[in-house]
């Protein structure tokens, strides 16, 4: 036990196992993939829902000069009625 130890050989250690980060990298592939497609989605139903909601606008049924709106009193029944003019030949 006195005296002095052999020299230590690296070349007959065993490699050091390295660390792998591949399970690391490949959770913030999946993460990166899931959260653009989550992004792109919101867009594209933000998109459809602002073109939706203009063209309900721009098509409404506007109530014209000739057009005469309102509630029937004695039924509470909403109506829309066109006026006509009494020398116009129309509807005869």
């Amino acid at each position: 036990m006195n005296g002095s130890a052999d020299e230590l050989d690296l070349s007959h250690l065993p490699k050091i196992p390295r660390h792998d980060n591949g399970g690391i990298k490949q959770l913030k592939k999946i993460l990166a993939i899931i959260l653009s497609f989550t992004g792109l989605t919101l867009v594209l139903v933000l998109v459809f829902g602002f073109v939706l909601i203009s063209r309900k606008k721009r098509f409404m049924e506007i109530l014209e000069d000739w057009e005469v709106q309102g509630v029937l009193p004695s039924s509470n029944i909403q109506i829309a009625v066109k006026r006509i003019s009494h020398d116009s030949r129309q509807g005869m």
